[in-house]
């Protein structure tokens, strides 16, 4: 995929983005 070489060690979710995983964010609006 497009993250290749840098998801071979970590998973997509878990990339950094504006200082939180890529997870977070989505995370975060449905609390909100």
């Amino acid at each position: 995929t497009r993250f290749r070489p840098l998801s071979l060690n970590i998973p997509k979710p878990l990339f950094p983005l504006a200082g939180q995983p890529m997870l977070y964010h989505p995370i975060s609006a449905c609390k909100k």
